[in-house]
């Protein structure tokens, strides 16, 4: 959809209902990110089961931070994590090139 579309409904009848907004990629990697720096234990609701999030997770739990899954709702305690530093091998140890 472009800003100039419009959508119309027709038929007489209110809408009503809900609908789930997904959770953006690029909101997430900045968060989790942001998450290691805090104290305490972080958690990014409707959070993307994406690759991409996964790999962060995998890079944050290399550093040190405990993380978890509930549904879609992402859970990083960085309490106790005080690595600084990613190898430059990270990569491949995830199997990418």
């Amino acid at each position: 959809m472009n800003d100039s579309d419009e959508i119309v409904v027709t038929g007489g009848k209110p809408l009503n209902g809900t609908i789930k907004i997904q959770g953006s990629k690029n909101a997430a990697l900045p968060i989790m990110a942001a998450a290691f720096l805090s104290e305490g234990t972080s958690v990014l609701r409707g959070c993307p089961r994406i690759a991409d999030v996964f790999l962060m997770e995998k890079i944050l739990r290399d550093l040190g931070a405990v993380s978890w899954w509930q549904g879609h709702d992402l859970y990083l305690d960085c309490s106790q994590a005080e690595g600084t530093v990613i190898t430059e091998h990270f990569p491949e140890k995830c199997g990418l090139p």
